[in-house]
């Protein structure tokens, strides 16, 4: 197999706090739960003239950002193995590899849950809540355009399963 495009990455807490909030609201309906959640938390505030439950309403998105962010670092700080690693991650044609401080894993395309892509990141996921992160900004020339046609294809794939 010839490489096609390789990079390295290194996994940082704010990398990890990057791609568990874009797991968090890639789904539509959590969005939009957390949202009618707030809305209906503010109106019987609102209706039974209570200042507490008001005040929880609007306090409680700075609350669950600070929980979520606390959990976030502690799991991070907790993978000692993975804290601040260096992952490096090779590209072939019908695969990815990646080696890391844990290991090397090998992956095919095809068996990829899907490929998320936000603004800054490509996450290549093998489950619904792990996958391998990659910034957009250490890509060498090519491989956001490589990866979005794998994209196309997994994300084809498991609409149809």
């Amino acid at each position: 197999m010839d490489i096609i495009y390789s990079m390295k990455s290194k996994f940082t807490l704010g990398e990890f706090k990057r791609f568990v909030w874009s797991m968090m609201f890639k789904n539509k309906s959590t969005v939009i739960k957390l949202a009618l959640f707030e809305v209906a938390l503010l109106a019987i505030g609102l209706v039974i003239d209570n200042k507490i439950f008001i005040g929880f309403a609007v306090l409680y998105p700075f609350a669950l950002w600070f929980v979520q962010n606390r959990q976030i670092k502690k799991i991070y700080n907790s993978n000692t193995l993975m804290k601040d690693a260096e992952v490096e991650y090779t590209f072939y044609e019908p695969c990815f590899s990646s080696n890391d401080p844990s290991g090397k894993s090998r992956v095919d395309y095809e068996k990829l849950h899907k490929v998320v892509e936000t603004k800054t990141n490509m996450y290549l996921m093998i489950s619904e809540n792990q996958g391998f992160m990659l910034k957009k900004s250490e890509m060498p020339s090519g491989l956001e355009a490589f990866l979005r046609k794998k994209a196309e294809m997994v994300n084809a794939k498991n609409k149809k399963a």
